[in-house]
């Protein structure tokens, strides 16, 4: 059965992997036009597939009684894929050891010849690979070139909608990549948001822009709690960029503010002192200056 991949979305096809890598695919059973198994969940489901000029997936699962192709048949077929056919004659360390000497150009070229030759196989791939590597900086500048004409007028109701898109579009993104321990991605892609409104030179104090930077606020946060250390080490090496160098007041703002909730270990204290002393004396200087 190929090309069998098309048939569920992207994230329907990340969990069915899931429960195949953990094994929760059993009693697989087929034929050439037949294949059944159970899918260990809350419950077991039983999933039922057949293929000749059709294919029907049919599956015991509440989603998939709806109409829908659920997890439990991705798991299924992604376990038929992966079932034992043939055993190789080398051992794992010696195929292990073969692509290892490979150059990584060999290896690219290589797997694009396979990829090309066997087509069923790229959709396979595209799902093993990390899920962070959807390119969300590409979906955000989409979102952004097509608002771009009216964000430079700032037209209030459509720029309303841009924020509307843009809280949604974070939101989710971020918590997708969180899901997949992706943590320094999803830092980068929410620095690129707040980037994004500096670029336009919004007002702070505009209320649906507080929105947005609020969201941004509160996933930082989130993904700082999460976060390994040596990650959270470079995260604060940002925060700490955009409080010395950078003049937009909202950004500075609630780099400052993280700073300080979020970095307590006694490794940053030091630099958070003089961060700061920095900070109140700007504030002196710029009190003098209004009198």
């Amino acid at each position: 059965m190929n090309n069998w991949l098309e048939y569920f979305p992207e994230n329907v096809l990340e969990r069915g992997y899931s429960y195949h890598l953990h094994g929760f695919v059993r009693h697989l059973n087929y034929t050439s036009k037949y294949l059944s198994a159970t899918v260990s969940g809350t419950e077991d489901y039983k999933v039922v597939i057949t293929w000749d000029e059709k294919t029907n997936m049919t599956c015991d699962c509440l989603y998939a009684i709806e109409g829908k192709k659920c997890k439990h048949m991705a798991a299924v077929l992604f376990a038929y894929e992966e079932r034992p056919i043939k055993k190789s004659n080398y051992s794992l360390s010696e195929l292990s050891s073969l692509v290892s000497s490979a150059s990584s150009s060999l290896v690219r070229e290589l797997l694009t010849e396979i990829l090309i030759e066997h087509p069923q196989f790229i959709e396979r791939f595209k799902v093993k690979m990390p899920f962070h590597a959807i390119n969300y900086s590409d979906k955000l500048t989409t979102i952004i070139h097509k608002y771009d004409h009216i964000i430079k007028k700032n037209k209030n109701r459509k720029t309303a909608k841009f924020i509307m898109e843009m809280r949604k579009f974070i939101q989710e993104a971020v918590e997708s990549l969180i899901q997949q321990n992706a943590y320094l991605p999803a830092f980068e892609l929410i620095n690129e948001v707040i980037a994004t409104l500096e670029t336009f030179y919004w007002e702070p104090e505009d209320e649906r822009t507080l929105l947005l930077i609020e969201d941004c606020y509160y996933l930082w946060k989130e993904l700082l709690a999460e976060a390994p250390h040596a990650e959270k080490r470079q995260m604060f090496s940002w925060f700490v960029c955009q409080v010395d160098h950078t003049d937009a007041s909202y950004s500075k703002r609630y780099s400052i503010k993280i700073l300080k909730e979020d970095f307590r270990e006694k490794e940053f204290s030091n630099q958070k002192k003089k961060i700061d002393k920095k900070t109140k004396e700007t504030v002196k200087k710029d009190d003098f200056n209004e009198k």
